[in-house]
């Protein structure tokens, strides 16, 4: 993990504290990487859910499958878009009403 410094392990003990009751510096670090969730209308588990969520986002060891997912996502994306093509032209020189 070369330098990472996961959230979620920085605030492990402190999900069921207030903000306003967290040290200054992880108070500061809630603030920037919890915007624009608000820290004190979540629940502890939601509060451990959202470190987690940006730790997967921001740990550059889980670049690699963070990028087999953006790349799955675009071929399914191109499959779908060949699909609704075949579909369109399909209907186009099989339908019942004629051409406008």
């Amino acid at each position: 993990m070369s330098g990472f410094n996961s959230l979620a392990v920085a605030l492990e003990g402190w999900f069921a504290t207030k903000l306003c009751d967290l040290p200054d510096a992880l108070r500061q670090r809630v603030d920037e990487e919890f915007w624009p969730m608000p820290w004190d209308k979540l629940t502890a588990h939601e509060r451990r859910d959202v470190a987690q969520q940006n730790d997967n986002l921001t740990d550059p060891g889980l670049q690699q499958a963070r990028q087999f997912g953006w790349d799955h996502a675009d071929r399914k994306i191109a499959i779908l878009n060949q699909i609704t093509k075949g579909h369109q032209l399909f209907f186009a020189e099989h339908s019942v009403f004629p051409a406008p």
